[in-house]
């Protein structure tokens, strides 16, 4: 959120740059707010809110003390790097998590295929019609998301986009 916030005010030139970049913090402004209201209890909020504000400050802080170190034209080039920089773990969690994902369910159901198999009488109901089902149409789209990605990117590209 620091990268965004900080760069809309630095890098833009024009309106509609800046509101492109504040366009990504209002999204995860949103998307942080959903969590802290969903996910985490009263009690905690304050304390999170606390610590994603001084993270953000810092952030923010860390930001502009590395366009101090590497000045150039509404820092291009410190931008670059830094965006760059962070996107590189984001790539390979998300494509961790993917995987882990995607394996994860393969092998709970294989585990519960593999106790059917050995002790049928206690797990007759991993067998039945409605589980099956609910089986496939839980892995279908798992198998399925590589390949859409694949092609979407592709489409993409091919867009020029």
């Amino acid at each position: 959120m620091a990268y965004e916030f900080f760069y809309a005010f630095t890098t833009t030139s024009t309106t509609v740059e800046r509101v492109g970049f504040l366009a990504w913090f209002i999204h995860d402004f949103g998307y942080v707010a959903v969590i802290l209201k969903h996910v985490h209890r009263a009690e905690h909020r304050p304390r999170l809110i606390r610590n994603m504000l001084i993270g953000l400050l810092l952030g923010i802080a860390g930001l502009k003390w590395l366009t101090t170190l590497y000045p150039d034209d509404r820092e291009q080039v410190t931008a670059y790097w830094t965006g760059i920089l962070l996107q590189l773990p984001i790539g390979w969690v998300c494509l961790h998590s993917l995987i882990t994902r995607y394996l994860g369910c393969y092998l709970a159901y294989g585990v519960f295929i593999w106790r059917y198999l050995n002790v049928p009488q206690n797990w007759e109901y991993v067998a039945s019609p409605w589980s099956i089902a609910i089986m496939v149409l839980t892995l279908l789209p798992e198998t399925i998301y590589p390949f859409c990605y694949v092609w979407v990117y592709k489409v993409q590209k091919v867009k020029g986009e």
